[in-house]
């Protein structure tokens, strides 16, 4: 019967401030149903923008509503979502709900950093630096001082050497997130390091932050670990020589079309394809561009990289070796979204999402 009561239909903007006072006296249940139905007429209606009213809710007291809310927040370039998130992360309890909201944090910070928005980014620092002395949690504090390692000043790395000079995997993972956001070529040294643990997330990781930080020169440090005894650390090599970018990354990715691994034969052959594609997209190839990768801006190593579908029948010589030795193509063009291998080690520590922002 309350359904009789709730408007379903598209809501104007006027109306949020009536609908908001009626549909929050209802049963969290059915407020969570409307609120997906919200979200769902959104997506499929463009032009709708429900999220002014969808903020409303993100200090309700049930915690999957906020949650809800968190998620739906994430696609949100409005300053409004930035405040809510610094006045939830000053008050919440519930460490899931936290955790969320860093995420959120740190996609503003990663838009500060990549636009150069010193005024902001150095607000959103000071902030969550005034978090991490507050705080007792360290799973809270290293995620905090990942965030702000888009950032670099004196502080963010005592912190982040608090944690390379610890032996408890989670601060050296830590670590290397930090020093992957940083993009600062002062941490090779480290990365290196971490190149030979005996931890393969450890040097899965590694792999990545190399290939946000490292140029061409630094290939050589990936190649032995393109043969690495863990499949997720191959991956993670493949993906970091593909961001460096450069013909020296170019021949080794072509290369791998005889790895003995299938699923580095079809990651390889996506990057290749990429790469291909980008440079029919630029015709005024110039060594300044190929030393910051291939054609144009740095690639950004993230937890949802993806490629564009390809034709794998037009792609020649690719595929593995028959048992004669001869090679064949693979049959089947591979799925839109890598599968990240840093992703999928690292969600044991939180289960936090970490999106890109659109430039």
């Amino acid at each position: 019967m309350e359904k009789e009561n709730i408007k379903t239909e598209r809501i104007d903007f006027n109306e949020f401030d009536s609908y908001y006072t009626n549909l929050k006296t209802k049963d969290d249940e059915f407020i969570l149903s409307e609120l997906s139905k919200l979200k769902k007429y959104e997506q499929q209606n463009k032009g709708t923008d429900y999220e002014s009213l969808m903020i409303k809710f993100i200090e309700h007291k049930n915690p999957s509503i906020r949650i809800f809310i968190l998620e739906y927040l994430k696609k949100s370039n409005d300053i409004t979502t930035l405040r809510e998130v610094k006045k939830i992360l000053m008050k919440e309890k519930d460490i899931s709900i936290i955790f969320k909201s860093i995420a959120l944090l740190e996609r503003w910070i990663r838009e500060f950093s990549y636009k150069n928005k010193t005024k902001e980014l150095n607000k959103a620092v000071e902030y969550v630096m005034n978090l991490i002395s507050q705080s007792s949690n360290k799973k809270i504090i290293n995620r905090l001082t990942e965030i702000i390692s888009y950032s670099n000043n004196k502080d963010i790395d005592a912190l982040i050497m608090n944690n390379l000079n610890t032996n408890k995997t989670s601060d050296k993972i830590s670590s290397i997130k930090s020093m992957r956001n940083s993009s600062d070529s002062k941490w090779i040294p480290f990365i290196r390091e971490f190149l030979d643990d005996n931890d393969p997330l450890i040097r899965a990781l590694a792999c990545s932050a190399l290939g946000n930080i490292g140029e061409e020169e630094h290939i050589e440090l990936l190649i032995d670990l393109l043969e690495d005894e863990n499949l997720d650390t191959q991956k993670s090599s493949v993906l970091a020589i593909y961001n460096i970018g450069g013909n020296y990354a170019l021949n080794l990715l072509e290369g791998l079309k005889f790895s003995t691994e299938p699923e580095i034969i079809e990651l390889s052959k996506k990057c290749v394809i990429k790469i291909n594609k980008e440079k029919q997209l630029d015709h005024t190839i110039t060594p300044e561009k190929l030393s910051q990768g291939f054609f144009g801006e740095r690639r950004k190593i993230s937890s949802n990289e993806e490629f564009d579908e390809y034709d794998a029948a037009n792609v020649e010589g690719w595929g593995s070796l028959n048992t004669d030795g001869t090679s064949f193509i693979a049959p089947d063009a591979i799925d839109d979204d890598i599968d990240d291998p840093i992703k999928s080690l690292s969600d044991y520590e939180k289960p936090i999402e970490q999106p890109d922002i659109d430039d």
